[in-house]
């Protein structure tokens, strides 16, 4: 079985919480209960007694977040558990005696681990809201970093040159329609903008650019005469 779930269901933190507890512990899930009940609608705690129950539900809906009893998954029960794509985080629950699967399951699909202890339950809502909070952090800059890349790859393919520069005029991105002037792409990044400029254009290029970087632009368009690889002369707007 697949539940590979979109990440996209799962990255801000709605109110209420939902969170899938799967223990057989009667006495944790009920010590877990007692720990989220004054909280009230803030979280909707389900629980699962078996890894069977779990895929169920995970068939129905997605849970912001996944405690696992570790002990469940002996005798190979990670087959058809795609933890590590899973959409959301999954803590694995670790009994006392047995820190050594910590390591086991921060390898194997978990994001972080809770030690179960005779009174831990107490603490579960702080931990749940650390690993939330760290989990949609990083869906978030995923989400950005995937955007930024797919942005660049549709201004490569456009026939003008695009650019970026940084303050000071180093270029920090340009377009594959540079090369018909001679140039790669990878050799102009990091290089400053005025090795490309004829000379005496370069002044009037300088004052558009602190006009960029101050936020005082006055002028719509500029043209300047850049300079091709082999020292001839194109006109750009700038």
């Amino acid at each position: 079985m697949n539940f590979v779930l979109e990440r996209a269901q799962n990255h801000i933190m709605d109110s209420p919480i939902h969170i899938l507890l799967v223990d057989e512990d009667q006495d944790f899930i009920r010590q877990t209960r007692r720990t989220f009940e004054p909280l009230g609608a803030q979280y909707i705690l389900t629980t699962a007694l078996s890894l069977d129950d779990a895929r169920a539900h995970l068939q129905r809906t997605a849970p912001h977040l996944l405690l696992l009893d570790w002990r469940l998954l002996d005798g190979g029960a990670l087959e058809g558990l795609s933890l590590q794509d899973s959409g959301f985080p999954v803590v694995a629950l670790i009994n006392q005696g047995e820190e050594t699967r910590i390591e086991e399951a921060l390898t194997t699909g978990a994001q972080d681990f809770f030690l179960k202890t005779e009174r831990s339950a107490a603490a579960l809502p702080y931990v749940i809201e650390r690993i939330l909070k760290e989990w949609n952090k990083t869906f978030q800059l995923e989400h950005t970093q995937a955007a930024l890349t797919q942005s660049e790859k549709i201004l490569q393919s456009l026939p003008d040159i695009i650019y970026r520069l940084d303050p000071v005029g180093n270029i920090t991105f340009v377009n594959q329609a540079v090369t018909a002037y001679g140039y790669t792409v990878k050799e102009l990044i990091g290089m400053s903008v005025f090795e490309l400029i004829h000379p005496d254009d370069r002044e009037k290029v300088r004052f558009r650019i602190n006009e960029r970087r101050t936020g005082l632009r006055r002028t719509r368009s500029l043209e300047a005469r850049l300079l091709t690889r082999d020292q001839k002369i194109a006109v750009f707007e700038m």
